[in-house]
């Protein structure tokens, strides 16, 4: 690495200067631009300079109007010449075609190529819209994130509010919300990354059986609750999943199976029969897991509401399974539609 020197620096070809704050930038971009103009014959138009911030872009322009006065004055033969001017004046054989050029540059100033870097990017679609394929009046945006959240509401919207119940109640689950499908657009910021798989639309074919199964069972727990209860008293049933058949010790009117009973009955008399089933809190009433809990020597209890619990829960399994499948889908198919 060599040090910087504006006055011997090439001017053709690529540099690449680094330098830490407060180290001159300012300085050294106005005293290249003066000597392109100066030793280059370049009009000021032909010369781009770009920066990040408005503010820097305007403090741009105000000093290399300033360097460009300074310089005038400098080849007019008026002193003193400033330390910094004196190299370049020094150099330059024809003072009268330098001091010309420096003239011009401050007539045509308001040609100047000075921008920040949104900007050159909007010039450049103005001026080449037929040759990029985009609109003449494309605007850039600074923050895309108001655009992408009206994308996120719009495809929620279409998507998820219209959706069968069940799908909604899921998405919401494992969403929250439209917020986090804006997080995960960030992951097609850049336009080399694709998204894999493809995603083909899966059908929602669960979703009907199993409203019809849990129609059934909650009308089933309207008419017979009691006496599924009552079946689950039996002495024949595992203490560790249904309760022992003794007193309880801070209610001994009840017996701890019956209190345990009575989470299952208030769990059901609150079930609306819609989704979701809480598997954790009916899952002791499948007939597949009486029989298995059941101990050895006794018959398991049978009723058709323990058959109709495997059934609904067997059948949330599999429209969760599909919806999720669907949900995937819808991602992916927002992913692309994000895609630059």
């Amino acid at each position: 690495m060599e040090p910087f020197d504006l006055h011997s620096a090439p001017l053709t070809g690529k540099t690449l200067i680094e330098a830490g704050a407060g180290t001159g930038k300012t300085h050294t971009l106005t005293g290249l631009v003066l000597r392109l103009i100066v030793e280059q014959g370049l009009d000021i138009e032909r010369i781009l300079v770009v920066t990040y911030t408005k503010a820097a872009t305007e403090e741009l322009k105000t000093r290399i109007r300033r360097r460009l006065n300074a310089a005038k004055q400098a080849f007019a033969g008026r002193d003193p010449v400033e330390e910094g001017l004196a190299p370049l004046v020094e150099r330059i054989q024809n003072p009268e075609a330098a001091l010309r050029r420096i003239a011009d540059a401050l007539t045509n100033f308001d040609r100047a190529a000075i921008f920040t870097i949104h900007g050159f990017c909007q010039r450049l679609l103005q001026q080449f819209a037929f040759e990029t394929g985009h609109l003449f009046q494309s605007e850039l945006l600074k923050d895309s994130d108001p655009l992408i959240k009206e994308m996120v509401a719009d495809f929620w919207r279409r998507y998820i509010i219209n959706a069968p119940y069940e799908l909604v109640r899921l998405a919401l689950q494992e969403w929250k919300g439209p917020d986090h499908l804006r997080r995960i657009i960030a992951y097609c910021a850049y336009p080399d990354v694709k998204v894999r798989p493809e995603g083909r639309k899966p059908a929602l074919r669960a979703i009907a059986p199993w409203r019809n199964a849990a129609e059934h069972l909650q009308r089933q727990w309207a008419q017979s609750g009691t006496s599924i209860m009552l079946l689950l008293n039996d002495p024949g049933l595992n203490v560790r999943y249904y309760g022992k058949c003794e007193p309880d010790p801070d209610q001994l009117q009840y017996t701890r199976r019956q209190l345990r009973l009575r989470e299952f009955s208030a769990f059901m008399d609150q079930w609306n029969g819609k989704y979701p089933l809480d598997e954790k809190r009916v899952k002791y009433l499948r007939a597949s897991l009486i029989k298995k809990y059941t101990n050895k020597g006794h018959a398991a209890p049978e009723h058709p509401f323990f058959d109709l619990c495997d059934k609904v829960l067997d059948a949330q399994a599999l429209m969760e399974m599909q919806m999720k499948h669907y949900l995937r889908y819808l991602k992916i198919r927002l992913l692309q539609q994000a895609q630059p």
